[in-house]
């Protein structure tokens, strides 16, 4: 633990923070859903004690005892938030102060080291491809067994102005290219010209691992790109992956202070839809798709999908179901993956990745299908069931 006593800071993200934390009565409901308090039995180690944390924190008090390692055990899955009768926005709050607390608490020299080489690596694909190839080759990373991965021909969607803009992300366009061309696949079929931007970071990592300025920085690269595009006529930005989705969906609250990209970031932010809800959205869509296999399906949902802003969770499910694939789907439950939070806390990512598996299990599918990179090479790293995204259920009529 470490006593802190901080000089205060007036500024408009101080303001929000305490407003959000003034929301909090500590009623304890957060806790019946947080997987770290669930396996820990720790206060300190729950959502309302990680609140009790941010606020002692913001509010400057001079006998709190606040712990960074809490924090970085949190999986920020925002099911706390979810279940909140008092509105706590939680992610918006740990958003606003954990930046803060990296500035100014110490940390665990090996964590440092960990993550300054995840950072260095991760979100620049061109580092990344090359040792996940040699990561395949020694068989340290396994490939995903994703059903039919192969769209077929692409359909002609017209002629015609772009509608919507695919967002590739880093590590999804490194490890799995095949997604993003299975969305072009079903959005041409149904009749949605679409540009693509290919293998560029939404600064999740950056900001989340403790690197702030530099996450914001390709931030307002992302924005200026994406907002073009909306600019030339493009009506939605659509992400194939459900973590780069919550954090594009979240541009406007990160720059809500900034005088110069607070009005492009919300127009991107409100413009931002999940590939699920957008097809879901094409008019008769199920006449013109189809399964692109047998068997059974169990659907993980993702936390960043099922408590994501604007997101909607059962989109999924109810196109797969629509199409003619038999699919459950089981309530969402954080598996452990969380970004690069499995390779930070191992050993709690994998009690949790055990027990997602067991209940999926259950459902005895031929294969799970998810909606997010993350939770896909998570998962698979723990069954020899098929994991694959969601989108390669389904290929053109």
């Amino acid at each position: 633990m470490v006593q802190v006593s901080l000089p205060r800071d007036a500024g408009a993200h101080s303001k929000r923070a305490a407003a959000i934390v003034r929301k909090c009565v500590h009623c304890g409901f957060c806790n019946s859903v947080c997987p770290t308090y669930l396996e820990l039995g720790d206060e300190q180690n729950s959502a309302r004690g990680r609140i009790w944390q941010m606020k002692s924190f913001v509010e400057e008090s001079p006998t709190a005892d606040v712990n960074l390692a809490n924090l970085d055990l949190c999986l920020t899955c925002g099911a706390c938030a979810s279940v909140c009768p008092s509105g706590v926005d939680y992610l918006a709050l740990h958003d606003l102060v954990k930046p803060q607390m990296e500035k100014q608490l110490p940390r665990a020299w090996r964590r440092k080291v960990l993550r300054r080489a995840a950072l260095a690596v991760l979100p620049h694909p061109k580092r990344l491809r090359p040792l996940v190839g040699i990561a395949r080759a020694v068989k340290l990373y396994p490939p995903a067994r994703q059903t039919n991965p192969h769209p077929g021909p692409l359909p002609q969607a017209g002629e015609g102005e772009v509608k919507a803009v695919l967002f590739d992300g880093c590590v999804q366009g490194v490890v799995a290219p095949d997604i993003n061309a299975r969305a072009r696949h079903l959005l041409n079929a149904a009749g949605v010209n679409t540009a693509e931007e290919k293998e560029f970071c939404c600064g999740a990592l950056e900001v989340h691992l403790g690197e702030e300025e530099k996450g914001k920085a390709r931030i307002r690269n992302n924005i200026d790109i994406l907002h073009k595009h909306l600019q030339n006529g493009a009506q939605a930005v659509v992400s194939t992956a459900s973590g780069c989705g919550r954090m594009i969906a979240s541009y406007h609250r990160l720059f809500a202070d900034d005088e110069h990209y607070a009005a492009k970031a919300k127009e991107v932010s409100d413009a931002h839809v999940d590939i699920g809800a957008y097809l879901s959205s094409q008019p008769d869509i199920a006449a013109k798709l189809k399964p692109s296999s047998k068997g059974k399906a169990v659907f993980h949902c993702p936390c960043t999908l099922a408590h994501g802003e604007n997101a909607n969770a059962n989109a999924p499910v109810k196109l797969l179901s629509e199409v003619g694939v038999e699919v459950s789907a089981p309530p969402p439950v954080c598996c452990g993956s969380a970004g690069f939070y499995s390779y930070e806390n191992p050993s709690m990512a994998k009690s949790l990745r055990d027990k997602r598996l067991a209940a999926l299990h259950e459902q005895q599918p031929a294969a799970i299908a998810t909606a997010n990179i993350g939770c896909q090479l998570h998962l698979q790293s723990g069954t020899k069931t098929p994991v694959g995204h969601w989108l390669h259920f389904l290929q053109a009529r």
